[in-house]
């Protein structure tokens, strides 16, 4: 049971992080898009679940920028299932996992809507770069 409900959680983050580069191949170029969108996915991963340890120690403009960050990237901790699988503890609740799905379903949608407004007004014609 742990096994599928990190199947199902890794399946999530990985729609959130193809979305989002999606999202950022509709402005940038390939190269650039793709070095964005790893950058943004490991700050993810590393930095936002320490941010309320760092809200505690900052104020003023500082702790203001971290909680528009805190609110602005994606956090990829729900999707987290590693220590569970690997030390064989019991399953997360399965309410617990289906609003970690919402989450991972929302923020797709969130960046293929960006996508889209993004592709929405763009002139493509046969035989010519974009």
């Amino acid at each position: 049971v742990v096994l599928l409900q990190a199947v199902l959680l890794h399946t999530a983050a990985l729609a959130v992080i193809c979305a989002l580069a999606l999202a950022l191949s509709t402005r940038m170029n390939f190269d650039a898009a793709a070095t964005f969108c790893l950058v943004v996915t490991a700050a993810a991963m590393l930095v936002v679940p320490l941010i309320p340890e760092l809200l505690s120690k900052l104020d003023g403009l500082h702790a203001s920028l971290m909680t528009c960050l805190w609110y602005i990237m994606p956090h990829f901790e729900v999707f987290d299932l590693r220590q569970r699988l690997v030390y064989d503890a019991v399953p997360a609740r399965w309410p617990v996992v289906g609003l970690s799905l919402a989450y991972g379903g929302a923020m797709t949608a969130a960046m293929l809507v960006l996508g889209w407004l993004g592709y929405r007004n763009k002139k493509f014609r046969r035989g010519e770069a974009a």
